[in-house]
């Protein structure tokens, strides 16, 4: 069986079929997961080492791959970081915390809109049109115009929102950006309200995870997964909403959203859904 097709069927097995009888998957997450040593490898995810053996073994027990196409690791559910230039802090009134501005898109009319994650903006898809948008300092900078509703039922592929900015806000546009579908070893960059700007490489374009939101698991089906350093952090609370962007060509990839609190084999992984999948799900 090819990995690819492998990685669709533990995603339905280990995660839509419990999600679909309104249970919870024991596996927080899985994903074709590549690194420059072993190339790609089929991850299966659980909370504790008993979890994640468990998913090893019926990975390779039901779908017949040899053990070394196969990797089981230990984490939790990522944690969604929270907390007018893109990088700038913003949020909605009725949360406590705030998140990033990832870019500027210009709509018809030439109406400014800020992009961010829905959990940022729209209270995870609870905020109504027409709800105030704060930046860092609790003024008005807008009002939200479009939200994904997050639901912890169902596999969803974006956590996204868009703002509309009052008149009075005056933007600083960095430029002009095209976008593109991210590659495995793609170099790339996010400026973030906490962290900055800080690099990293795609280790993942295909991974499948539980993210903790407002205390609840809400999944998310082939995300982009983003390590820097051993030990480093990509990105921490309060960055949620950068774009990440391609070093050297500048082009938006994804929409961070997520990160982990504590290592997955030394390392800290970021999550951003795919930018293609942003555009897709907020134009319905």
């Amino acid at each position: 069986m090819h990995l690819t097709q492998a990685y669709e069927r533990l995603k339905h097995d280990l995660v839509r079929v419990p999600l679909a009888l309104g249970g919870q998957p024991l596996v927080t997450g899985v994903g074709l997961v590549w690194n420059a040593t072993d190339g790609i490898r089929l991850e299966v995810r659980g909370a504790s080492s008993d979890y994640a053996a468990s998913a090893y073994n019926y990975t390779i027990r039901q779908l017949g791959l040899a053990p070394r196409l196969v990797r089981a690791a230990i984490g939790t559910s990522a944690q969604a970081q929270r907390s007018l230039a893109s990088g700038d802090r913003i949020g909605h009134p009725r949360c406590a915390c705030f998140g990033t501005l990832g870019a500027f898109l210009v709509a018809q009319g030439r109406q400014t809109l800020a992009l961010s994650n829905s959990h940022v903006l729209g209270l995870a898809g609870h905020a109504k049109k027409g709800d105030p948008v704060h930046n860092g300092y609790g003024q008005r900078i807008g009002t939200l115009l479009k939200t994904t509703r997050l639901q912890t039922r169902a596999l969803q592929r974006a956590d996204a929102a868009i703002a509309l900015l009052d008149h009075a806000v005056q933007p600083a546009f960095a430029g002009l950006f095209s976008t593109q579908s991210a590659r495995l070893g793609d170099q790339v960059y996010k400026q973030g309200a906490t962290t900055g700007r800080t690099y990293g490489v795609v280790t993942s374009t295909a991974y499948t995870l539980s993210v903790s939101i407002s205390g609840e698991p809400v999944w998310f089906e082939d995300q982009l997964v983003i390590q820097t350093n051993p030990l480093d952090r990509f990105s921490r609370e309060g960055d949620s909403g950068s774009v990440v962007r391609h070093t050297t060509e500048n082009s938006a990839l994804g929409l961070l959203f997520a990160g982990d609190q504590h290592p997955v084999d030394l390392a800290y992984r970021s999550y951003a859904n795919p930018i293609h999948a942003v555009f897709q799900e907020l134009a319905r």
